[in-house]
């Protein structure tokens, strides 16, 4: 029982700014909860949507869109969207995997960086704002649950990349495909929960763009990092926060929404 404590409360300190774990953080108790710690996050970020959205009426979708935007960075500390910039900074700007590693570990923010970064907000802020305006801005919950499955699944693939090791290692070591395998059970069943069967597309979408990052961090750094779970984890949240915004966009288009 405490280890399953232990593994919750390290999941929800890590993929938060909640400070509730200072101890040893082991990857194979806590990888398992990050899609609950997705559905709680996600939670959060809605609520605070959905009040701005109450509050003007729902006549400022790109202000609702917004604020899912400032307030994901919030309760995460920026972390993930750091990671994003770092990684592709890294990525695309050496040409071998130390120099990449070195770059990852620079704290300035480059080209591929920043572009990366504007990209992925402009993605969320305004998928969230055509899903306010069609009265789905709920399916932010699914997005959070699928992206943090992604970043357990990722952990559960590959190894650790630098040897001298890292703040990610912990996430990774230990970490084994049966870990990967309940986060993805844990996942499914969550997402079932909140929004169905039709949560099977956004899965499944999560799931290739996971193994797409993947085979791309495999090729370009032999292995993942902290920076590579957090941009992982970006990339999918506004993958699928675009792909919910589309369909929604297109049944409202054959008239299945009002």
């Amino acid at each position: 029982m405490q280890d399953v404590l232990k593994g919750f409360m390290g999941a929800l300190s890590t993929l938060s700014v909640l400070p509730l774990w200072t101890d040893s953080i082991e990857g194979r108790t806590t990888v398992p909860w990050f899609p609950v710690v997705g559905l709680l996050l996600g939670v959060m970020v809605w609520a605070v949507a959905a009040g701005v959205d109450y509050v003007t009426g729902g006549g400022m979708t790109l202000l609702t869109g917004l604020a899912v935007v400032v307030a994901g960075l919030v309760v995460t500390g920026g972390l993930h969207i750091d990671g994003l910039s770092d990684t592709f900074d890294g990525f695309f700007g050496g040409s071998t995997k130390e120099r990449r590693l070195a770059i990852m570990k620079d704290s300035a923010i480059g080209t591929f960086g920043l572009v990366a970064v504007f990209t992925v907000l402009a993605a969320k802020l305004i998928s969230v704002g055509y899903l306010a305006e069609a009265k789905e801005l709920w399916q932010v919950v699914p997005a959070y649950i699928v992206s943090r499955t992604a970043q357990a699944l990722l952990a559960a693939t590959l190894k650790y990349a630098r040897a001298e090791g890292g703040t990610g290692r912990a996430f990774v070591d230990g970490v084994t495909p049966v870990h990967g395998g309940i986060a993805l059970l844990v996942g499914s069943l969550l997402l079932y929960i909140v929004a169905g069967i039709g949560a099977v597309a956004l899965l499944v979408t999560g799931v290739g763009l996971t193994a797409l990052c993947a085979l791309v961090a495999q090729k370009k750094i032999g292995g993942v990092t902290g920076d590579v779970l957090g941009a992982t984890s970006e990339i999918v949240e506004a993958v699928v926060l675009v792909a919910a915004a589309i369909f929604t966009t297109g049944l409202r288009a054959e008239g299945l929404f009002l």
